[in-house]
């Protein structure tokens, strides 16, 4: 690989091929290292901690805005956090099967990611999925189902039907 961004498609074909064979330890320190190319942190250790963090600075940047509103933020330009969020989304399911808050954590960054730097497909599965941690306690429950209304929506906006199967999934799933 010749570019950071090129190492990072390594990476994630590792984290897929990991994940698909059970290995979900090497399919996190996979992503860990990818992420680590474009800059962002997923921390080995004290991961409910920050978790909690930066759901705290989510939920800041949210309530500065309607869920309506999200639908209308601008299109992600920047090809390397849309690389990241690639990355966070293959992480998905590894973080699922590891460690719970590892995948409150993933889902929380990769809807950072959307609030700061605009959408791309992938963002309402961000939202839908950052829906999971909020439903799982039942004290966000209408939070999360306003996000995951609005990620169902969002997942019309291209025509990606494997993103809003997988949207539709968790929502059905986690949230309803």
């Amino acid at each position: 690989a010749e570019t950071d961004l090129q190492q990072v498609e390594i990476y994630s074909l590792l984290i897929t091929q990991y994940t698909l064979t059970g290995l979900y330890e090497q399919a996190v320190n996979s992503g860990r290292k990818a992420l680590q190319l474009l800059g962002i942190e997923l921390p080995a250790s004290d991961i409910e901690g920050h978790y909690r963090r930066e759901e705290a600075i989510v939920q800041r940047e949210l309530s500065k805005i309607s869920t309506n509103a999200l639908l209308d933020r601008p299109e992600m330009t920047s090809a390397e956090k849309h690389a990241a969020l690639l990355v966070l989304t293959s992480l998905n399911a590894a973080g699922m099967y590891t460690y719970r808050p590892l995948y409150y954590l993933v889902v929380t960054k990769k809807v950072q990611l959307c609030l700061e730097y605009g959408h791309s497909p992938e963002s309402s599965f961000a939202y839908v999925s950052f829906g999971v941690p909020l439903a799982s306690n039942g004290e966000h429950l209408k939070q999360a189902l306003e996000l995951g209304m609005m990620a169902r929506e969002l997942s019309r906006k291209w025509d990606r039907f494997d993103i809003r199967c997988k949207v539709n999934f968790i929502l059905g799933t986690y949230i309803l």
